[in-house]
């Protein structure tokens, strides 16, 4: 078991203590990990719902997750409506968000982030990212729908059932493996299906 009341949490999806949101998180992960490509608009939502805890969170404070609940809702509800009716457009803005946030955290992770230049990796992710999506959409929604529902998957492994965090790492890049295969095999058995 791991808890480390030294080091707070990362992340402030980290701190927040209920169990049906946790569920919740681990349900919608595992719907994107095995099958994200297919369900875009939720994908979207759960990429705006994330990325828009993360940045209200700190300005929130934990005395009123509701708050920040709530306004992370109506960015992934947006995200959804944007994916649903304006899919081009959608595509290109959840590359551009996904790719400059997990670039950041990888960046992180691996000791290499600097503060004063953190525009400039959110940039070059953004910049990437969006690019993937547009231009190789399927393998790109394939590749960041099991990042994604991996990363939902391990923050309430991690908060509820206190995984370490080294086992938390193995376990993280092992869902997205596992949900790059499942989600492959699917595209490769159906070559001629729509894109979303």
């Amino acid at each position: 078991m791991y808890a480390d009341p030294i080091h707070p949490p990362a992340s402030p999806l980290e701190s927040f203590h209920s169990i049906p949101a946790s569920v919740g998180a681990i349900a919608l992960g595992i719907a994107l990990l095995l099958a994200g490509r297919r369900i875009f608009w939720l994908f979207v939502a759960a990429v705006g719902f994330v990325v828009a805890f993360e940045l209200v969170s700190p300005w929130v404070g934990d005395d009123r997750p509701g708050i920040a609940l709530i306004l992370s809702g109506v960015a992934g509800l947006a995200g959804a409506v944007l994916a649903i009716f304006v899919q081009k457009v959608a595509v290109a803005l959840v590359g551009a968000v996904a790719g400059a946030y997990y670039l950041h955290r990888l960046l992180e992770a691996a000791s290499m982030h600097d503060p004063r230049y953190g525009w400039v990796s959110a940039a070059i992710g953004a910049v990437v990212g969006s690019l993937l999506l547009v231009f190789v959409f399927k393998w790109a929604l394939v590749f960041f729908s099991s990042v994604v529902g991996a990363h939902l998957i391990l923050k309430q492994a991690v908060e509820v059932w206190h995984i370490r965090l080294d086992l938390a790492g193995a376990l993280f890049v092992a869902l997205v493996i596992a949900g790059l295969l499942v989600q492959t095999r699917h595209l490769r058995g159906h070559p001629n299906e729509d894109e979303a």
